[in-house]
């Protein structure tokens, strides 16, 4: 199954998927188009770069019509369409896509959190539904259990709410939510909340204490290095200059070579 992300020219989402697959949640319909000219006019109102019909039929593997001008692949498209070849659905809720995300985002713990996404937007997506629902006192005791303020409460309960009258409590509003999860036009995926980058202080910190990173207190300078004392060896200079000094004094020969050549000589 390929799908392909479209908007029309008031800012409304719709999806294009090739009949090979189905989708998860069954309670989205493909859009019916009984004649290709109502399936032309959906298309001419769809914000498509030049060549996106084109690039459309070769995304979803169909074979390459005779056809060669814009106008010809609209038509191709139309037909397709009307044959079931190539399905539309209009995203749930599209209101609540305009909703920014942190507003409908529920922290959990442990670096993770829940978001509130309507059916559509939950099939762009690569997150996993995070919890089904199969009766409203089940959904609103998960929804009792999360910790929803006001703000989340209010502009949930704004963008999906189709009455007049907007709930005004809390506990009408958790209501509506509830109402909504149990007929799949809202859906719960859990994520991964991403911080900002740390700081590149808290990352020399962190890796200070990692063997080889860290820090060591450099050798002194070789001048100022302790001078190791060899008493032993300048106690025995000390003895060997004593006896060249009483040698000298006394005309005596320094060593055996110097005494030999002495007696020759007398």
């Amino acid at each position: 199954m390929h799908m392909n992300v479209l908007k029309d020219v008031f800012g409304r989402t719709y999806l294009l998927v090739s009949s090979q697959g189905d989708l998860k949640n069954k309670k989205l319909k493909p859009m019916i188009f009984h004649e290709a000219m109502s399936a032309k006019r959906f298309l001419k109102g769809m914000e498509a770069s030049h060549g996106y019909w084109r690039r459309l039929l070769l995304s979803l593997s169909v074979s390459n019509p005779n056809v060669k001008s814009e106008n010809e692949f609209v038509d191709f498209v139309s037909t397709l369409l009307v044959r079931g070849r190539v399905k539309v659905y209009k995203s749930f809720v599209p209101s609540l896509e305009k909703t920014p995300r942190a507003s409908r985002s529920i922290e959990t713990g442990y670096g993770k959190q829940l978001v509130f996404l309507s059916a559509g937007e939950s099939l762009l997506t690569k997150s996993k539904v995070a919890k089904s629902f199969v009766s409203g006192k089940e959904t609103l005791e998960f929804l009792q259990s999360l910790n929803l303020t006001e703000s989340n409460l209010t502009a949930i309960t704004a963008a999906i709410s189709n009455k007049k009258s907007v709930a005004s409590s809390s506990q009408e509003k958790r209501k509506v939510i509830a109402e909504a999860l149990l007929a799949e036009e809202l859906v719960l995926q859990e994520r991964v909340k991403r911080g900002p980058a740390p700081k590149l202080s808290e990352v020399q910190d962190s890796t200070q204490d990692i063997p080889g990173n860290r820090p060591i207190d450099a050798p002194p300078p070789v001048d100022e290095a302790p001078k190791q004392k060899d008493t032993a060896k300048q106690s025995r200079d000390a003895e060997q200059a004593e006896a060249l000094i009483k040698a000298a004094e006394a005309g005596e020969a320094f060593c055996e070579d110097c005494q030999q050549v002495d007696e020759e000589q007398k």
